[in-house]
C-alpha cells in the first residue's frame, strides 16, 4: 500500500514539474524594468543664490519674520484648518490601501466551525434509492471544524506591482498633505499681512483726512476773505473727498481679511465679533538660498507628489504586463467532519485537502493589449506632468526671489523718502511757529508725509507678501513630515 502511494505521488510530481518549470521561465520574461526617476535638467543655481549666505535654521519659515502674533496664527491654522484635516483623511485612506495591497501577497488563513441538522427528502431520485434499506434515517446531524488556507503565488509580479502602486499613491498623498500644510501656512501669513496692511492704511487715511480737513478749513477762511482763489479751495476739498472715499474700501478689505483669516484658522465667521483686532506688518527677513535647485526644488511637496505619481503609473504598467501570464494559487484544508459530535475529535473524523490552481489567459480579444496601452499612456502623462511641475516651480522661484529683491530695494527708497519728508514736515512746523511760513504750507508738508507713509506701508506689505510667496515656491522649512519611498519603504524627513 505504501509503495502504491509513493508511486502516485511520483506520477503527480512528474506531471507538475514541467508546469512549474514553464512558470519560472515565463516569470523571468515577465520582469518589468526597475523604476527610475525621470531625469530633468535644472539650472546650476537659483536667482539671488550667490548674493546670500545661508544659515542653518531649525524653525519653520514663518518664524523667521520674528512676529509672535504671526507665528501663533499660523500654528493655529496648521492645527485647526479643515483642508488639512481632509487631506489627512485622504492620506489615511491611501495608507490603508497600501496595507491592503501588501496583505494580498500573503496567504489567507481562516477557521470555521459548523453544526447542521438535515432532514433529507426521500423524493430525491438519489436519496429515494436508499429509503427502503434497513437503518435508513432521513434525519442527519453533521458537525465540522476546518482550518483553511489559500495563497496566490505571485510568480509574475502582479501583486508586487499592485503593492508598489498603492505605496506610491500613499507617498503622493503624504506629499500632498505636506503641500497643503505649506499652502495653508502661506495663505494664513498672506491674510495676516493683508489685515495688518489694511489696518495701517486705514489709520494713515484717518490721519490724512484730519490733516486735509484742517487744511480745507484754513483755505476756506482765506477764500471767504478773498485771499485765496476758488481753484485752491476746490483742489483741497477734492483731495479731502478722495481721502474720505478710501475709508469704506479699506474697512471692507479689513473685514474680508479678518474673515479669511478666521476661516483659515478653523473658525466660523461671526458678524458680531472677530478675534483679530490689531496686527502689525511683519518685517520681511532676507531669503537665504545656498542649496542647489535639485536639493531645493526636488524636495518641494508638489514635486515629490508628482514624482510618486510617475512611480505609481510605472507600477501600473508592470501590472498590465503581468496580466499576460498565468495565475497560480495554492489552497489547503485541515478539518474534522462527523455525524456524531462525540466522534468529532477522533482520528476517523480527520480530513485533509490540498490543491493547486492555475488560470491561463487565452483569448481576450485585445483587453490586455488595451490595458497595457492605457497604462503606458498614463505613465507618459505622469512624466509630462512631472516635468511641467518642475518647469513651473522654477518659474515661481525665479519670479518670487527677484520680486522680493526688487521690492526690498523699493521699500528702502520709500523709507528714505519718508525720512526726508518727516524732516521737511518738522521744519515747516517750526517755521510756522516762527511765522516764517503759512499754515497751508505746514499742513501741505504734513499731507505729503502721510501720502508717502501710505506708499511705504503698501511697499512693506508687498515685500512681506513676496517673501511668503518665495518661501512657498521654494517649498522648504514648511513642516516636519515624511515622504514614504516606494522602493525601500523608508521615510525621508522633509522640512
Amino acid at each position: 500500500m505504501m509503495k502504491h502511494v509513493e508511486y502516485n505521488r511520483a506520477r503527480r510530481n512528474m506531471r507538475t514539474a514541467p508546469l512549474i518549470a514553464l512558470s519560472l521561465i515565463l516569470a523571468a520574461c515577465a520582469t518589468h524594468a526597475p523604476y527610475e526617476t525621470p531625469r530633468v535638467d535644472l539650472p546650476p543655481s537659483l536667482p539671488m543664490a550667490s548674493a546670500e549666505k545661508a544659515k542653518e535654521r531649525s524653525e519653520p519659515w514663518w518664524q523667521t519674520f520674528d512676529d509672535p502674533n504671526l507665528t501663533k496664527v499660523v500654528d493655529q491654522a496648521l492645527s485647526e484648518n479643515l483642508q488639512i484635516e481632509a487631506a489627512a483623511a485622504r492620506l489615511q485612506q491611501a495608507s490603508g490601501a497600501a496595507s491592503l495591497a501588501g496583505a494580498q501577497r500573503l496567504p489567507e488563513i481562516g477557521v470555521d466551525a459548523s453544526a447542521a441538522e438535515v432532514r433529507q427528502s426521500i423524493a430525491d431520485p438519489i436519496i429515494g434509492n436508499f429509503a427502503d434499506l434497513p437503518g435508513f434515517n432521513r434525519n442527519q446531524s453533521i458537525y465540522g471544524m476546518n482550518l483553511a488556507a489559500s495563497w496566490e503565488l505571485d510568480l509574475f509580479g502582479r501583486l508586487a506591482a499592485g503593492e508598489r502602486v498603492a505605496v506610491a499613491d500613499a507617498a503622493s498623498a503624504q506629499a500632498q498633505l505636506i503641500g497643503i500644510r505649506l499652502t495653508i501656512a502661506a495663505e494664513t501669513a498672506l491674510s495676516y499681512i493683508a489685515l495688518a496692511e489694511t489696518q495701517a492704511l486705514r489709520a494713515n487715511a484717518t490721519r490724512r483726512i484730519e490733516t486735509l480737513e484742517e487744511l480745507a478749513r484754513v483755505v476756506r477762511l482765506r477764500y471767504e476773505r478773498g485771499i485765496a482763489p476758488r481753484l485752491e479751495l476746490d483742489q483741497v476739498e477734492a483731495d479731502l473727498s478722495s481721502a474720505r472715499s478710501t475709508l469704506p474700501v479699506l474697512e471692507a478689505a479689513e473685514r474680508s481679511a479678518e474673515v479669511r483669516l478666521l476661516i483659515l484658522t478653523g473658525g466660523t465667521p461671526n458678524l458680531d465679533a472677530l478675534p483679530f483686532e490689531t496686527a502689525l506688518i511683519p518685517e520681511a527677513p532676507t531669503i537665504e538660498v545656498s542649496q542647489t535647485p535639485a536639493q531645493l526644488l526636488l524636495a518641494r511637496p508638489d514635486l515629490v507628489a508628482a514624482e510618486r505619481q510617475v512611480a505609481a503609473a510605472d507600477a501600473r504598467v508592470a501590472q498590465a504586463v503581468a496580466n499576460y501570464y498565468p495565475r497560480f494559487s495554492l489552497s489547503g484544508l485541515l478539518g474534522l467532519l462527523s455525524g456524531d459530535i462525540g466522534d468529532l475529535l477522533t482520528g476517523d473524523a480527520f480530513r485533509a485537502e490540498g490543491a493547486i490552481g492555475a488560470a491561463v489567459p487565452l483569448f481576450d480579444f485585445g483587453r490586455r493589449d488595451a490595458q497595457l496601452a492605457i497604462s503606458e499612456a498614463g505613465t507618459a502623462e505622469a512624466i509630462a506632468q512631472y516635468r511641467l511641475a518642475i518647469a513651473q516651480a522654477l518659474g515661481e522661484v525665479d519670479t518670487s526671489l527677484i520680486s522680493a529683491d526688487r521690492e526690498r530695494a523699493q521699500a528702502k527708497e520709500l523709507a528714505r523718502t519718508v525720512t526726508t519728508l518727516d524732516r521737511a514736515r518738522e521744519t515747516s512746523r517750526l517755521a510756522y511757529q516762527a511765522g516764517a511760513v503759512s499754515l497751508i504750507e505746514a499742513l501741505d508738508a504734513e499731507r505729503l508725509l502721510l501720502e508717502a507713509e501710505g506708499r511705504l506701508i503698501s511697499a512693506r506689505a508687498q515685500l512681506s507678501r513676496s517673501t511668503v510667496v518665495a518661501y512657498r515656491s521654494l517649498g522648504v522649512r514648511s513642516v516636519d513630515a515624511g515622504i514614504v519611498d516606494s522602493k525601500n519603504k523608508q521615510v525621508t524627513t522633509l522640512r
